[in-house]
Formats: C-alpha cells, structure tokens, sequence
C-alpha cells in the first residue's frame, strides 16, 4: 500500500524529505542514528552527544505511527520527533 505520507529529518541546516513507504528501517547507533532507504540509500546521521532517550522516541515513532507525516527535528531538543495525520 502506497501513500503519500512523508518523512523530513532536519539537522542543523541540512533538510531532507523523502516519501515514508521508501524508509525501511532506522537504527539506533552507539553514535548517533542510521535511517535505511529504498534503492540503497543510507543516512547516517552522528551526534556523539545524542542521548539514548532521543534515540529511542524517534525509533518507537517510526515504529509506531505508520500511516503519518513525520518530522524529526534535531534543531529541537525538546520535541525532536513529531507526526502528523493526514
């Protein structure tokens, strides 16, 4: 089932969105975050300074919320995670 939902990762002035269906999984790292894409593409995003419960809310999101928008605001660190219905 394809849809039109998205997914955006903001760090610092980086902005990148792409469509949910084509993310296949994100991983936690001992430095930071890995989001695998369709077609091969990896990001890897590294923050020594992260912390685990940041890590772990973005994951449990993307995990738990499938069929909404999603905005991973690394800018923000009181909110870095937010999803949004359609």
């Amino acid at each position: 089932m394809d849809n039109d939902n998205s997914i955006t990762i903001k760090n610092s002035t980086l902005v990148t969105t792409l469509k949910r269906s084509d993310l296949v999984s994100v991983s936690e790292t001992h430095d930071g975050m890995t989001f695998n894409f369709k077609g091969g593409l990896h990001l890897y995003l590294t923050d020594m300074e992260m912390p685990h419960y940041i890590k772990s809310k973005i994951k449990t999101t993307i995990d738990n919320f499938k069929n909404v928008d999603v905005l991973i605001d690394l800018n923000n660190k009181q909110n870095p995670v937010q999803a949004f219905a359609q």
